[in-house]
């Protein structure tokens, strides 16, 4: 009998792994739904089984750890809340301070920010560098940790302790791969923690270097578009449009072949448009409206662009308004 139960339990054990496997795959691929599906079926081969099992438990954790990365990227954060929860419990207990721990409380301290819990969130993030650096793991996660503490501080009010964070991230990725994707990451949290110190001319060679970087490594990203729209918004106020207007149309000429339907594209087009709406002729407000028409068709495929929908239609409004002499 107990040799039937340790091969039912090894049998469950090894799909579960597999399953495993394929889902973060299937995560990594952005395919949610095939994702979702793996990781529920493998937690249900493990839900019954021993917990007091170190290696059941640690498996049931990266179960539900992986459920609730997908609940958040499908939108239902407060669902991925009780899972992640259930999934740091269950890891604190099987392995404690391991990169498992760490992950599942990283991805925690992602849904805490999501529903509000900043100061939970912020002790999630500084536990999990605590562990990573007793580790003596100075890699890529954790440049990634230092980025989701520094945006997590911004949001909580402290720009001076956000940009500690994003700086030491600017260090570490460009000592580790220098004009990697992680190192442009972090100067685009660099410059947000600048931008919000009021400190635009200590911010701008991180803007710069954060675009450079994004649109060589992510083109079509939701962050290089918030970067991109950064970079247009201070060039036209500070050199105006007859001198702004050619660098967008150089990136746009690009951009756009690369990554059609893209964020990016869509705060272009966005940008292009406010910039010959300022002109002041008619022929330019024409343009203008063709492009905020472009650019909201884009954006609007993007729930996370709605801020610069808003933008796109509020400009549409204004230009609609006849002119008052």
């Amino acid at each position: 009998m107990a040799r039937d139960r340790r091969k039912e339990r090894n049998e469950r054990v090894g799909s579960a792994r597999w399953r495993l496997r394929e889902g973060d795959s299937a995560l990594a691929a952005g395919r949610l739904p095939e994702a979702l599906d793996l990781y529920a079926v493998a937690a249900y081969e493990l839900a019954d089984l021993d917990r007091a099992d170190r290696e059941v438990a640690a498996l049931l954790a990266h179960a539900l750890a992986g459920h609730g990365r997908v609940d958040r990227e499908l939108g239902n954060p407060r669902r991925a809340l009780g899972t992640l929860t259930s999934a740091v419990t269950l890891v604190e207990e099987a392995e404690p301070n391991s990169p498992l721990h760490a992950v599942v409380l990283t991805c925690l301290g992602c849904v805490l920010r999501d529903t509000g819990a900043l100061d939970d969130a912020i002790t999630a993030f500084t536990d999990v560098l605590t562990m990573q650096r007793a580790a003596d793991r100075t890699g890529e996660k954790v440049v990634g940790t230092l980025n989701e503490l520094s945006r997590t501080l911004r949001l909580d009010g402290d720009p001076r302790a956000a940009e500690r964070a994003a700086r030491e991230a600017v260090e570490l990725a460009e000592r580790i791969e220098p004009g990697g994707f992680a190192a442009a990451i972090s100067h685009h949290h660099l410059r947000q923690a600048l931008d919000d110190l009021g400190r635009p001319d200590d911010a701008e060679p991180h803007l710069t270097r954060s675009i450079l970087l994004l649109l060589r490594h992510a083109p079509g990203a939701s962050v290089t578009a918030d970067a991109v729209a950064r970079w247009c918004e201070v060039r036209l106020e500070r050199e105006g449009p007859h001198d702004v207007l050619p660098h967008i149309d150089r990136h746009l000429a690009v951009v756009e072949p690369q990554a059609p339907g893209t964020p990016v594209v869509g705060v272009l087009r966005l940008w292009r448009g406010i910039g010959l709406a300022s002109l002041g002729s008619a022929e330019a407000d024409d343009e203008a409206r063709r492009e905020l028409v472009a650019a909201e068709r884009v954006l609007a495929d993007h729930p996370d662009q709605a801020d610069h929908v808003a933008r796109a239609r509020g400009d549409l409004a204004r230009l609609a308004k006849p002119s008052t002499p």
